[in-house]
């Protein structure tokens, strides 16, 4: 979604009769979604979350896993760089799934929240990787 700059230079969603003073459509006409809809805040990078949970609470959560399944498509290469692209890695750390995924047919290769390892998955199957989710 593209965000809109207000009159004042702040981002907005750009949706009309927005409840947000900051939102470029505050003063417009009507939204199709409903008055006051503020549509800039609806997706954003779990990487970037503004919940602050403690370690010993993130522990305690509820785990699942994300694992990639081999398949006969997909280039070593290419694995690499979907693994540095999505989760930042490095080289060698990404090489190193890549060829666990080659040699034993699958990897988990993060241990995350719910919105996390679901955000993780659709980003990896945006990639034409086999990926899923799996509860701890």
């Amino acid at each position: 979604m593209n965000l809109v700059q207000s009159e004042t230079g702040e981002p907005g969603c750009g949706g009309v009769n927005c409840a947000e003073p900051s939102c470029a459509g505050a003063a417009e006409g009507s939204f199709p979604g409903g008055a006051g809809a503020h549509r800039s805040g609806q997706w954003s990078n779990p990487k970037e979350s503004t919940s602050v949970l403690t370690e010993e609470e993130r522990e305690q959560a509820p785990a699942y896993l994300v694992i990639c399944w081999d398949d006969p498509v997909n280039l070593m290469n290419y694995v690499t760089y979907v693994f540095q692209k999505v989760f930042g890695w490095d080289r060698k750390k990404a090489e190193h799934h890549m060829l666990e995924v080659h040699n034993n047919g699958r990897s988990v290769l993060v241990r995350d929240t719910l919105e996390r390892a679901e955000h993780y998955v659709h980003l990896l199957q945006q990639y034409k990787l086999q990926a899923t989710l799996e509860k701890e």
